[in-house]
């Protein structure tokens, strides 16, 4: 089983705040439609990831991830709200092929004041249990 541990000193924002959206109206006079867009602090964790990834990838068509999102004080979103963000971003920095491969996923949440912060560790496992 192969292991890669990324610790990101940003928290990712939470899949309500994730993406945003505006109404498209061609000057064709063709029909409007929506066109969604990362909003600014999803951008952000995605070059951090891509910085910090460094080119490094797992492959394998069954992966464990495993986040912990150090908070800089109480609150903050629900834990499993910020692995939309967390497994895109793996995807667009090509640590992991898709988010698809994804069989087991843990998420944890705690406070750290000091050093608010994303540790994302992802396994490739070969054998799985039944």
């Amino acid at each position: 089983m192969s292991e890669l541990r990324l610790e990101i000193p940003l928290i990712p924002p939470s899949g309500n705040l994730y993406k945003t959206y505006r109404i498209v109206f061609p000057r064709n006079g063709a029909k409007a439609f929506v066109q969604w867009h990362l909003t600014p602090e999803a951008e952000a964790f995605y070059a951090a990831v891509e910085m910090i990834a460094g080119g490094r990838h797992i492959s394998g068509r069954s992966l464990e991830m495993t986040y912990i999102v150090f908070l800089p004080k109480r609150g903050g979103a629900d834990t499993d709200n910020y692995s939309k963000c967390i497994w895109d971003s793996l995807k667009h920095a090509r640590v992991i092929e898709d988010d698809r491969y994804i069989d087991d996923g843990h998420c944890h949440r705690r406070r750290d004041p000091l050093n608010p912060r994303t540790v994302i560790i992802v396994k490739s496992a070969q054998e799985q249990l039944l």
